[in-house]
């Protein structure tokens, strides 16, 4: 197999790499990643979250926080998201929540595809579970379009099939509506 590794840079308005020419290794694993979301807070910090394909069986998803200088905040390798081993955890979409943490949102694809959501803190401790709290099932597939932060500790979740849902960090949903277009975004 192909070893495609995760690489992040940091340039500055004048164009220069601040984290050296091939910037930060995040991964460097005998696996393919792929799915990579990116979002940085006010502070400079930068999260990513992606997939690595360990096997033909398992897909797991990681993140990391990554310090304006470079430091990768959540240890060596990240922080792997609920490791099921039945091709279960794909498309991570993460956004920075400006207190340090971040919000989570993924496709849990397996008989029953779900929408799964956490919130992970300073630290990148999962808040919620070691699996995330389930916020739509459908029965054909269904995905994470888009995420963005709603400007009160929470978060808004598209997926491609119509649904937009406003959470708090805790996971609760505050409200579900039906039939949306990525054109609210």
């Amino acid at each position: 197999s192909t070893n495609e590794d995760v690489y992040v840079q940091h340039i500055d308005t004048d164009g220069n790499l601040l984290w050296g020419v091939d910037g930060i290794q995040l991964t460097n694993t005998a696996t393919i990643e792929s799915y990579v979301s990116l979002s940085s807070d006010t502070s400079g910090n930068l999260y990513v979250a992606w997939e690595e394909f360990v096997d033909v069986t398992d897909i797991r998803t990681l993140v990391q926080k990554i310090s304006p200088i470079g430091v990768l905040s959540w240890g060596v390798g990240g922080t792997v998201i609920d490791n099921y081993n039945e091709w279960e955890n794909t498309s991570p979409k993460i956004v920075a929540d400006d207190l340090g943490g971040a919000y989570l949102a993924w496709t849990q694809a397996k008989s029953t595809p779900t929408i799964v959501f956490d919130y992970l803190d300073s630290s990148g401790a999962l808040v919620n579970s070691s699996s995330g709290i389930f916020l739509q099932n459908y029965p054909t597939s269904i995905a994470v379009w888009d995420m963005i932060k709603d400007g009160s500790n929470g978060a808004l979740i598209l997926t491609n099939k119509g649904y937009l849902s406003r959470v708090d960090s805790g996971g609760n949903i505050i409200w579900s509506v039906e039939n949306t277009t990525s054109k609210m975004f």
